[in-house]
């Protein structure tokens, strides 16, 4: 058995983890990101715009959006939130490029994008080569993340599909008259 602590602003947490610890990866401590916001005015296709995965970053552009181009939807995605702004959602580790287009079809945003670890406040055991990740805010939870262990994973995953039927299962009670 196995303690592992982590300061989080001056507070800590702990987290019981029983298993061999080949490595342990404790990320530098942060505020959790929900969303950056980028404003751009002219074009560049120098600059990456770098996403965290699972997490979004919001465009604002000067010009009105006309046409989109994905590199690579599997890394990135985008959805759009106004006539000039869209959200960039990290969806898997890597780079592609997006290219958004005014109504002359002329390049208003050619950047490249880089999708990177959302490691603050996380925690990853290793056994062997199966991997576990934790998030710590400041209670440690498992967080399924690109590169756990699968068994692990899925366990989780049939845990989370059970609690969602049993809470439709429970609306479904307290929705039917009396």
């Amino acid at each position: 058995m196995y303690k592992v602590q982590k300061i989080f602003g001056g507070k800590s947490a702990s987290a019981l983890l029983s298993g061999t610890l080949l490595a342990l990866s404790l990320a530098a401590p942060g505020n959790l990101a929900a969303e950056e916001s980028i404003t751009l005015t002219q074009t560049s296709s120098l600059d990456a715009v770098n996403v965290r995965i699972d997490q979004v970053t919001l465009v604002k552009l000067k010009n009105q959006i006309a046409d989109i181009l994905v590199g690579n939807p599997a890394i990135a995605d985008i959805t759009i939130q106004s006539r000039s702004s869209f959200v960039i959602t990290g969806k898997s580790y890597g780079r592609t490029n997006i290219i958004i287009l005014d109504k002359d079809g002329e390049a208003i945003f050619n950047r490249t994008i880089a999708v990177d670890d959302s490691s603050q406040n996380v925690v990853r055991l290793q056994k062997g080569t199966a991997r576990v990740s934790y998030t710590c805010a400041p209670n440690c939870q498992p967080t399924p993340t690109l590169g756990d262990d699968r068994t692990h994973s899925k366990m989780l995953s049939e845990n989370y599909q059970d609690k969602l039927k049993e809470v439709g299962q429970a609306m479904m009670l307290t929705s039917q008259p009396n």
